[in-house]
């Protein structure tokens, strides 16, 4: 059996440490997108961008992972301004829903007139946490 010569050597370890640098380089790209893709879909239906002050503001959502409905509870966590950097100023409990639609009633006080806030609605399920920001202002 011949001997490669030393440029076939060459060659083929350039080959290979290509080969490996793309498999790295794909691997690379394929497990970030895995992985913050959410766990679950969900929807969240507010009815406008000005609540009223003192009256009922009925917002319902669906979470939903492929075909399956899903059960869980939600909170709420209120910002000042249109950004969720930070703490919040303030949360809140919410409700249980079942078979993927929930269904809440919120009452904004009249503190809140005239000051932009931004609203995160965090849905919880046994599929993980989805948080919804909406940015409103509450009217008089």
């Amino acid at each position: 059996m011949q001997r490669p010569s030393p440029a076939t050597i060459v060659r083929r370890a350039r080959r290979a440490s290509i080969a490996l640098a793309g498999l790295v380089v794909a691997f690379v790209l394929l497990v970030p997108s895995a992985a913050s893709a959410a766990a679950f879909s969900a929807k969240v239906h507010f009815p406008n961008h000005n609540p009223i002050a003192g009256k009922n503001w009925v917002i319902t959502w669906t979470a939903t992972k492929g075909n399956t409905k899903l059960s869980g509870s939600d909170s709420y966590e209120f910002f000042i301004g249109d950004t969720t950097s930070g703490s919040p100023v303030r949360t809140e409990p919410g409700v249980a829903f079942k078979n993927g639609q929930g269904r809440d009633t919120l009452k904004f006080p009249g503190e809140a007139v005239g000051h932009q806030l931004t609203l995160v609605v965090v849905i919880r399920t046994s599929a993980g946490t989805v948080k919804v920001p909406w940015v409103l202002t509450t009217k008089q």
